[in-house]
């Protein structure tokens, strides 16, 4: 948390909103940085600790930052329930009404639809999370790529996806266009 202080301490007037991904952050953590740096005005949590996001939030209270699901789709839902008022999206970039769509639920508090559109993120979500995340960015890639929006290239040390995780990623797209 020293690190966002000093960037907090160095930029006065800017509203930050520091990416939170490390396991052994604390609710009591968050709350010294929430007295000490006035200025954070949210959260990208990415940590898939449901238990320590919750605990967080209550922490620091629910209404004094924007909590943001940082991990994106897969966890959506479930950090809503403890909290969260909004999630990072790579899906968002490639089949936008899905996102749009869970989104609109769990703010309606429509949990059997978000968890319907959740069920049907799964394959991506689950492909984008293989091997440490390391998919991350090579799917949304390649699924930009098989709709013509982008190179199927990416930059390392990103690799690109094997010839069955792309046929993976072509099957989901079929799926979601039926």
């Amino acid at each position: 948390m020293a690190y966002h202080q000093q960037i907090a301490e160095a930029a006065p007037d800017v509203a930050l909103v520091p990416y939170l991904r490390d396991p052994g952050l604390t609710p009591a953590a968050l709350g010294a940085l929430a007295e000490a740096c006035p200025t954070v005005a949210g959260v990208k949590f990415a940590v898939p600790d449901l238990l320590l996001f919750t605990s967080c939030v209550q922490a620091v209270g629910p209404e004094r930052w924007a909590w943001v699901c940082g991990l994106a789709e897969l966890w959506a839902p479930f950090f809503w329930a403890g909290g969260a008022r909004g999630f990072t999206s790579g899906m968002a970039n490639v089949h936008p009404p899905l996102a749009q769509d869970m989104l609109t639920a769990l703010q309606a508090g429509d949990q059997a639809e978000a968890l319907r559109l959740w069920a049907r993120s799964q394959a991506f979500e689950a492909l984008r999370a293989r091997r440490n995340s390391a998919n991350n960015v090579s799917v949304i890639k390649e699924a930009l790529a098989q709709q013509g929006l982008c190179a199927p290239t990416v930059r390392p040390p990103i690799s690109e996806l094997p010839e069955s995780e792309r046929a993976e990623v072509t099957a989901i797209l079929q799926d979601w266009a039926s």
